[in-house]
């Protein structure tokens, strides 16, 4: 996950709070239940895409002996086969 816990609630705080105070949603819960249930969707979102991530480090690794003797830009290499797996897997990133 690229953003700490302490910054999903920090996220989550504000979101739930312009969310209640726009009267965007209304809840019978308390604020702090609104937060933790956006911070939980947060925090899945973003296990989508280091789960995405780790795959795509997967597929390197197997071309990687073959990428020694060329000159790839290996995070070049990573941008475009996770594109390509997003596009193909319709996630939102």
């Amino acid at each position: 996950m690229r953003l700490s816990k302490a910054r999903v609630d920090a996220i989550s705080l504000r979101l739930a709070t312009v969310l209640l105070d726009q009267n965007l949603i209304e809840s019978v819960q308390k604020k702090e239940a609104i937060v933790s249930l956006v911070a939980g969707v947060i925090a899945k979102e973003l296990e989508v895409e280091d789960h995405l991530n780790r795959e795509v480090e997967q597929m390197m690794k197997k071309y990687e002996a073959q990428m020694k003797g060329e000159q790839i830009d290996r995070h070049a290499l990573f941008l475009m086969i996770k594109k390509q797996l997003v596009r193909d897997r319709n996630i939102i990133i």
